[in-house]
């Protein structure tokens, strides 16, 4: 980053800085503060893109509506700054929310409900339900489909079960059952997470109920691009569940040469990379 770049960055960062506190106690100048950052290059119809656009006044006032509204002179359409964003629909004035984006993104570890609740003057149950909002659009951008080869492989996640009292194996030998064990890979009480590792890019993976053709299935269709080479073990159930994708292969746990020859072919790009991830299995 060049030096005029990051001066321009820390200038504008100062002068956000700078307006925040005014804007966090007044809802007209959060409304056109946030009016500014949200349309820049001027305020467009949210509904067919038209620009040409106008503030709407209240009738023998030329101040603006109380709720802020914009009316559209092509499509009729009324809308706010606030439409089509986590603020829409919410009765919570526009300074509110800005104070508590403000310490959401402020805060090392965010802020809590209560903390929110005393400093902008909210009942609790709308401190969480604006933490909820804010924590989901601060959330993870959805991230492209893996494409290429991509390694699949199930593993299960989970402590061993807690030590059986005498009263409770008493209890179990009575009603003709037997205390949990403390199994290891198919057929475990633990989690099951399955999960897609592509050659050079992304891993996916995500607990599932069981581990079945369906669920399988369902999960790598929502992850895994249909173009891919899918590689598994051979567990029965992947050949149906990778069905309709470019290839499928499996691979011997205990043999290395699917992937040793996937190395060599890796490695013979022209860019660098670290070695590969096998499909291993933690059961």
């Amino acid at each position: 980053m060049s030096a005029n770049v990051s001066l321009d960055v820390a200038r504008i960062k100062s002068q956000v800085v700078t307006d925040l506190p005014r804007v966090c106690s007044d809802e007209t100048a959060a409304i056109e503060w946030f009016e500014a950052k949200r349309w820049p290059d001027g305020c467009a119809c949210i509904d067919c893109g038209s620009v040409d656009v106008y503030q709407m006044r209240q009738a023998k006032s030329p101040a603006r509506q109380k709720n802020f509204r914009w009316r559209c002179r092509d499509c009729k359409y009324q809308f706010t700054v606030k439409t089509g964003t986590i603020f829409e629909d919410s009765p919570v004035k526009m300074h509110k929310w800005i104070h508590a984006l403000w310490l959401s993104a402020a805060g090392k570890k965010g802020v809590a409900a209560l903390e929110l609740q005393r400093t902008i003057q909210v009942s609790y149950p709308t401190a969480l339900f604006m933490l909820h909002r804010i924590r989901f659009c601060m959330g993870t951008e959805p991230q492209a489909m893996l494409s290429g080869v991509v390694e699949v492989d199930e593993t299960y996640l989970g402590g061993k079960p807690r030590r059986v009292s005498r009263q409770e194996r008493e209890r179990l030998a009575a009603e003709g059952q037997e205390p949990p064990k403390s199994k290891r890979g198919r057929g475990t009480l633990k989690t099951p997470i399955v999960v897609a590792v592509q050659r050079d890019g992304s891993i996916k993976r995500e607990a599932i109920a069981n581990i079945t053709a369906a669920n399988l299935k369902s999960f790598l269709r929502g992850v895994v691009s249909l173009s891919a080479e899918v590689v598994t073990d051979e567990l029965n159930v992947y050949p149906k569940a990778t069905e309709g994708y470019a290839g499928h292969r499996t691979t011997n746990h205990a043999s290395t040469s699917l992937r040793a020859s996937m190395r060599t072919a890796s490695t013979s790009t022209a860019t660098p990379r670290s070695p590969a991830t096998p499909c291993s299995s933690a059961a």
